[in-house]
């Protein structure tokens, strides 16, 4: 059974190039959707590089939210992510929703990260035409 995964990528290095270079790698896992084309925002704190950040859906047979993220930072990790630098970030994959009920769930690490409440998440969100909802999304 295949699982649909929301995720958000972003990058200050060189972040066209490598957002185009995650969604390739992405490919390795499953099929993966491009839902908006990459959006630059102001990064924070202020004077650090401005970001790339883009919207995709990945549809893998990887059903295990931790399983996922391993993968997702071997990922990050071979495009150049090295975590001791804070204001410098090669590549940052983040899964924010899981996809039920023809909808998508808000997953646990992305509610503790308060993902929703920030702007350029609501912002790719918006441009896609995305509603994500923190508990099981109602029938359509």
């Amino acid at each position: 059974m295949m699982t649909n995964w929301l995720l958000v990528l972003g990058s200050n290095v060189d972040g066209q190039m490598q957002l185009c270079k995650a969604v390739s790698r992405l490919k390795t896992l499953g099929e993966v959707r491009v839902l908006v084309k990459p959006i630059t925002t102001v990064a924070e704190p202020p004077g650090s590089p401005a970001y790339c950040n883009g919207l995709v859906v990945l549809c893998t047979d990887v059903a295990d939210l931790s399983t996922l993220d391993t993968a997702l930072k071997a990922i990050e990790a071979a495009l150049g992510r090295d975590r001791s630098q804070s204001d410098r970030v090669a590549m940052d994959i983040d899964v924010l929703a899981l996809g039920v009920a023809g909808g998508w769930q808000l997953t646990c690490p992305a509610r503790s990260k308060a993902d929703l409440a920030k702007t350029y998440v609501s912002t790719l969100l918006q441009a896609a035409g995305v509603m994500v909802v923190e508990g099981i999304p109602p029938s359509p």
